[in-house]
């Protein structure tokens, strides 16, 4: 499927949401244990100012579990997936390949922000046990 056909946000003729249409994003029960379940691994999250977007990334090999989290999150995206080259690995010269989406920023990425984040810093919250799921944990 492509992207428009996941997309719930207009960007009409602007490029950017107003605080207003930001603030009507929500997350769904489950895509909000599927995220809690990700910020234990690889997920992570990027405050900017005063809203927070989420970093998918992985490397190439990983692609097919990429567009499946992108397909999941589209309608909290601008743009598709995106693969990049690294620099060469200073071990072995070898240059990998990654794959990689940012949701836009939101509030309600804030929220999961302000719970995973102490001074910039990822750690686990001392409720997880409240917040983990089953199908978090398989994420």
């Amino acid at each position: 499927m492509t992207r428009t056909q996941y997309q719930t946000f207009s960007t009409s003729s602007k490029n950017y949401l107003t605080k207003e249409e930001r603030s009507q994003f929500v997350l769904s029960k489950e895509l909000k244990e599927i995220t809690i379940g990700l910020l234990l691994g690889d997920l992570n999250i990027r405050k900017l100012t005063s809203n927070s977007l989420l970093r998918f990334g992985q490397g190439i090999v990983h692609i097919d579990y990429i567009q499946h989290l992108y397909e999941l999150f589209c309608n909290y995206c601008r743009t598709e997936p995106k693969t990049f080259d690294l620099a060469p690995d200073k071990r072995t010269g070898k240059i990998y390949s990654s794959v990689r989406f940012n949701t836009i920023s939101l509030p309600v990425f804030t929220v999961l922000y302000e719970l995973f984040y102490v001074n910039g810093k990822k750690f686990v919250p001392a409720n997880i046990a409240e917040l983990l799921t089953p199908i978090g944990l398989a994420y």
